[in-house]
């Protein structure tokens, strides 16, 4: 059984967040008794701090629950990478004013058509909100439903935390 870990080197160079110690505790104990750890991989669209903050946090309890996770930024993903994850979480970004139709910008819609099927991985979406958040998540869902019909989970978030709520939906999510 192949072991999983993060090591300093991957943390450096895609930015994975800092994780407390209790987390770093829960990988180490997985990795000595030989678990293969299942991977999560969180793509940021980092177009505001809110949805980057939103990605750290859902990383945070990740490495907590015993997961390796990744926060990677939308341009830097490499699509290998995928061949590796049990778990995606892709954030998204609304195009246009507040006003506007909800759809997510180019950049987003371009990732998601280069993205290849996303069969056998668990994929959930999540994004920030000023005022409402619904239509952009079902625009969203609708976009990756080509890819995957494994689209489980959606959330949401006004300023990037994690609410209880989304702590017992991510334990849901991860099984």
């Amino acid at each position: 059984m192949k072991n999983k870990y993060i090591s300093p080197k991957t943390s450096a160079h895609n930015k994975l967040i800092e994780f407390s110690h209790s987390a770093f505790y829960v990988c180490i104990r997985h990795f000595i008794k030989g678990v293969e750890m299942k991977k999560a991989l969180i793509v940021v669209q980092g177009k505001n701090t809110a949805n980057q903050k939103y990605g750290e946090e859902i990383a945070k309890f990740l490495l907590y629950r015993g997961l390796a996770a990744e926060l990677i930024p939308i341009n830097n993903f490499d699509p290998k990478k995928l061949k590796e994850a049990d778990y995606l979480f892709l954030s998204g970004w609304k195009n246009g004013s507040l006003l506007s139709a909800a759809h997510p910008d180019s950049e987003w819609e371009n990732f998601v058509n280069k993205l290849p099927t996303l069969d056998g991985i668990k994929t959930a979406l999540f994004t920030t909100y000023k005022l409402f958040s619904g239509g952009i998540v079902k625009t969203m869902k609708k976009y990756l439903g080509r890819k995957t019909s494994n689209l489980e989970f959606a959330f949401t978030s006004r300023d990037g935390s994690l609410t209880i709520s989304d702590k017992m939906t991510l334990n849901d999510f991860i099984g």
